[in-house]
């Protein structure tokens, strides 16, 4: 027993080992280059914030940065973004060998690697994320795996509730994205829970979840351009005070996010919401006219520049094989189980269409297909974990797929990449 315990140990640092460097050398060659990893002026700025500029959304990570350094320099900055990156990394190579090592036999550890190397790899799991050091979504990923810790928890797990309220400071958008992730797992516990105690237990997280996201919501959207410290032109100053690593500034997101303001040629923000869809200055109201005009803006965007509308079919064609099997799964899994374990699966399967529609408010295109496949493949692997189901995955392959045609598609889907801001 304790020879096997061993080998064991050894086989779980030897999995965690690969992944991780496979992980950095894939970001490293394929996706930059064999250059180190940089900010640019634009993740930069991301970090020049923090809330004394007032306490709205979007400034999270600067306020974080700001608790170790007072003043942004690029080249602390990349050290900085490098580490928690390399620790995230290091998270993810370790919760996947514990998933390889944990397979009963050689057969099903070599099929659930292949799948693991498509996961790592692509241009639409991490690759963003280095690409982009420093990018405002990057701190989700770091937010999921401290979920993952807390939901595996007795006790832990009643903190969920502010990994909902800190990925809300991060950014809005993640009510397409990873509140969908953290929730659909919430209701897979609840389905599947051994007990009434630890399903009430689960419950009670969900309904906190939901209610101060709600509240959050609904205080941001009322409050935000309220709680801003700095007149527009005062923001810019600040900001002019605070760049320190560039010549100029970078204006365009803050001054769309946080001031409404965004003029590019014959796009506006004014012009996109001139015509609001619902009359009145109430919550409800401001809400729906301020989707509606962030939409309008967006479309704007897509006409302009059609090789926005070409990206997305393109990357969304590369990655239906992989989704086509991940539905196989779901449906599979609709057909037994408790009705809660139905409808979760069904809410698996609406979650990736769903958490694309970021892309109709935003041009970002390969960003937000990045956030629905990464989400919809980390469902995947960690309902087939839990369910100690790795052994039918081959199962769900069209017997006419071979070791070929998978390596043909690896390729193809490996060197496929976009810079999600063009």
């Amino acid at each position: 027993m304790k020879h096997l315990q061993q080998k064991q140990n050894k086989d779980l640092l030897r999995y965690a080992l690969f992944f991780f460097g496979f992980l950095v050398l894939y970001n490293f060659i394929v996706i930059n280059h064999f250059k180190l990893w940089s900010a640019n002026i634009i993740t930069y700025t991301y970090h020049i914030f923090d809330y004394s500029f007032g306490f709205v959304t979007k400034l999270l990570p600067g306020a974080v940065y700001h608790l170790f350094f007072k003043d942004v320099y690029l080249e602390q900055l990349n050290v900085y973004l490098t580490i928690l990156v390399m620790l995230f990394f290091a998270c993810v190579a370790l919760l996947l060998a514990k998933m390889v090592v944990t397979q009963p036999t050689q057969s099903q550890r070599n099929t659930l690697l292949v799948l693991i190397i498509f996961y790592l790899s692509g241009p639409c799991t991490f690759s963003i994320f280095t690409y982009q050091l420093g990018i405002l979504d990057f701190y989700w990923l770091p937010l999921s795996a401290l979920f993952m810790l807390l939901v595996s928890n007795k006790y832990l797990k009643y903190l969920i509730p502010l990994i909902f309220a800190l990925s809300i400071l991060v950014h809005f958008s993640c009510f397409l994205s990873y509140l969908i992730l953290y929730s659909l797992i919430l209701l897979f516990r609840i389905a599947t829970a051994e007990d009434k105690k630890e399903k009430r237990g689960f419950l009670i997280v969900f309904a906190c979840s939901l209610v101060l996201s709600l509240v959050l919501t609904v205080y941001f959207i009322t409050h935000e351009q309220n709680n801003l410290t700095y007149s527009f032109d005062a923001f810019h100053r600040e900001q002019q005070k605070r760049t320190l690593s560039f010549d100029e500034i970078y204006r365009i997101y803050y001054d769309d996010a946080l001031y409404k303001y965004y003029e590019e040629g014959n796009i506006s923000f004014e012009r996109a919401r001139s015509v609001p869809l619902l009359t009145g200055t109430g919550a409800f109201a401001q809400i729906i006219n301020g989707v509606y005009a962030q939409f309008k803006k967006t479309m704007d965007m897509y006409d302009a520049a059609r090789g926005f509308r070409l990206r997305f079919f393109f990357l969304a064609g590369l990655l239906a094989p992989l989704y086509a099997l991940f539905v196989k799964y779901w449906v599979r899994k609709i057909k037994e189980g408790s009705r809660l374990q139905k409808i979760t699966c069904c809410l698996c399967i609406v979650q990736f269409p769903f958490t694309m529609l970021g892309a109709l408010f935003s041009p970002d295109v390969s960003r937000f297909l990045t956030h629905a496949f990464l989400i919809q493949f980390t469902l995947f692997f960690y309902v087939l974990f839990k369910e100690k189901e790795t052994n039918v995955i081959k199962a769900l392959l069209p017997r006419f797929i071979g070791s070929r045609e998978v390596l043909i598609y690896y390729l193809i889907y490996a060197i496929t990449f976009f810079d999600p801001y063009k």
